[in-house]
């Protein structure tokens, strides 16, 4: 599914029924929408010890290219076990790897 329109169904998100379980996709680049009382939200995933596919479609690398505003981090923990993932990794440039701990280090998360 592409960003835009992961963008798209968390704009038209409806609220979820009490009582109904909630299905979330998690691209291969970790967006996921979750939904919330009031309706949908798109953001970037990370747990500990878990793979960033950073060339993804939706990964970290294409984001970074594209210019466009990042997708805000799930939480504060998740942006900062994503910074030490990308900075133990050596199977990335040294300068990609240093323009993308910048990129990340710039981007909001959520609470």
């Amino acid at each position: 599914m592409s960003i835009a329109a992961m963008r798209k169904l968390a704009d038209e998100q409806a609220a979820p029924v009490p009582g109904n379980i909630i299905v979330s996709f998690v691209t291969p680049g970790g967006l996921v929408v979750r939904t919330y009382a009031d309706g949908g939200v798109l953001m970037r995933l990370h747990t500990q010890g878990s793979m960033i596919h950073l060339d993804a479609e939706d990964g970290l690398i294409a984001e970074f290219r594209s210019g466009s505003p990042p997708i805000p981090w799930s939480s504060k923990a998740a942006r900062a076990s994503a910074l030490a993932e990308i900075s133990g990794r050596n199977d990335i440039d040294p300068s990609l790897r240093r323009d993308l701990l910048g990129h990340v280090r710039k981007t909001p998360w959520y609470e």
